[in-house]
This record gives C-alpha cells, sequence and structure tokens, in this order.
C-alpha cells in the first residue's frame, strides 16, 4: 500500500512542481528543505533529470498515398531520483540528498548541460494538518 492515499477518506493530497531547471552534466547537486508540521504523511521529493542530443536534421519519409512519417535522429534519456521527509513536530527539521547528473549514454555525458524537474508531494490529514517548508533548495556541491 502506499503512504498517499489520494482516495478514500477526505484527506488534502498536494503536489507542488517546478519544471525547467538545469542542471550542469557530470556536477554533483544537493536538494535540500526545512520542514515542520503536523498529521501530514507521505513527504516525498521526485526529481527527474533529461539528456538530448540531436544527430542529425529531421527528415520526412514519404509512404503510400501521401502518408508522411517524421523521422528523428536524436539520443534522449530519463533519469529519476527521490527521497522522503518527515514534519511531523513543531521543530524545524532538515532532510538533504546528493545526486549527480549523469547518463549511461556516454554521448549525452558529453553535452553541457539537462533540463529538470522537480516535485513536493505530501498528504495533510483533516481536519489540522499542516506542513511548513522553507530553505528549499538545489545546489552543486563542493
Amino acid at each position: 500500500t502506499s503512504d498517499i492515499r489520494g482516495i478514500g477518506a477526505p484527506s488534502k493530497l498536494i503536489i507542488m512542481r517546478q519544471e525547467r531547471l538545469d542542471y550542469e552534466i557530470g556536477k554533483t547537486y544537493t536538494i535540500s528543505l526545512q520542514t515542520k508540521g503536523a498529521r501530514v504523511s507521505g513527504g516525498k521529493i521526485n526529481f527527474t533529470w533529461t539528456g538530448y542530443k540531436k544527430l542529425a536534421e529531421d527528415r520526412f519519409e514519404r509512404g503510400e498515398r501521401g502518408a508522411a512519417k517524421l523521422i528523428r535522429d536524436v539520443i534522449q534519456e530519463y533519469n529519476n531520483d527521490s527521497f522522503t521527509f518527515n514534519a511531523g513536530s513543531a521543530s524545524w527539521s532538515t532532510s538533504s540528498k546528493d545526486f549527480k547528473i549523469q547518463f549511461k549514454n556516454s554521448e549525452l555525458n558529453k553535452e553541457k548541460s539537462a533540463g529538470g524537474l522537480i516535485e513536493i508531494q505530501f498528504e495533510l490529514q483533516p481536519p489540522d494538518g499542516v506542513l511548513y517548508i522553507d530553505d528549499f533548495k538545489i545546489v552543486p556541491k563542493g
């Protein structure tokens, strides 16, 4: 079973998302945040990075009866990671995780940057669940 219900008894499932992040390939980053609250469950940070390299110009291949098919010559790879956080007290607690931007395909590791996305998800239990998030950072390590 999942820590996040999403269905069933009334709850407040919340997902915050930030897209279009830019990471330097080969670099290690640290994600960190401070939390405090009460009646919070399923606190989780999901983060993704994407590599993309265009090897040749797009072209169209003609088929039967006027049909056309777009042919792309690209390398693309998605990677993700996650970690959980707790916010079940009245005092601030810090959660963090290090991750390195790299790809299995060595051609993508020769590129300069990768795109990224991050999601923070948690569930507030009715009727009085509360969560405070502060000092959220994604910074290069070292």
